[in-house]
């Protein structure tokens, strides 16, 4: 499959003195946005599998933010649901840690760049793990956006996880606006992943996130 080529950023790994190595090991890799709309984590494989036809839509607003897995493909595709509590539209930021642990983060508040190491760092609660296992077998990953044609228009919007700088601009897209990427493919160890998700969390003064981990079995 042909991935378009993202903007290349200055790789940069962040230290905190407030949550030290624990974040440290975490890089932006990307970002995509959301008008509210749910995006897809998949084997990047399975994308073509996925047309957004009125069914499969349909299909997928219907499950609700406690269902987190959909069949596609013949395999099965994770759902990061926004989390509406926390902004009805922005950025989904994208996350690496090595090459099995992939976190996608819903922030509002300032400062930004705090919310998001807030998010990272959050600790893993047994309420938030379930039984959404998604099998990468290709060692290519998907983030795309459901509401578009994975067959049609990967080609052009699909572009790959670059490491870079957390970008400073968190407003909404705005008339003149670049368009952003239709999801990001990022490249991981084959195997099965867990999603777990943390739904609204308060950070103090108005901050607040939602996270989607994906973190590979040890098998």
């Amino acid at each position: 499959m042909e991935v378009a080529s993202g903007r290349r950023l200055m790789l940069v790994a962040w230290q905190d003195s407030r949550v030290g190595e624990a974040v440290d090991p975490w890089r932006h890799v990307g970002r995509v946005y959301t008008n509210g709309q749910q995006f897809l984590v998949l084997d990047v494989r399975l994308l073509r599998a996925w047309r957004a036809t009125d069914e499969q839509v349909d299909e997928l607003v219907e499950l609700g933010q406690q269902v987190t897995t959909l069949p596609v493909g013949g395999g099965v595709a994770g759902i990061v649901a926004v989390d509406g509590s926390v902004t009805d539209e922005g950025w989904l930021e994208v996350f690496q840690r090595g090459p099995d642990r992939i976190a996608v983060v819903q922030g509002s508040g300032r400062p930004y760049r705090d919310v998001m190491v807030g998010a990272l760092s959050h600790s893993i609660t047994p309420s938030q793990a379930d039984d959404a296992v998604i099998e990468i077998g290709s060692g290519e990953l998907a983030l795309w956006d459901s509401a578009l044609d994975g067959a049609e228009d990967s080609d052009t919007g699909l572009h790959r996880a670059v490491a870079g700088k957390l970008p400073s601009d968190h407003r909404p897209l705005h008339a003149g606006s670049p368009l952003p990427p239709a999801g990001l493919c990022i490249p991981v160890r084959p195997g099965s992943y867990q999603l777990m998700v943390c739904w609204r969390t308060e950070l103090g003064d108005d901050a607040c996130f939602a996270r989607w981990l994906l973190m590979r079995r040890n098998e």
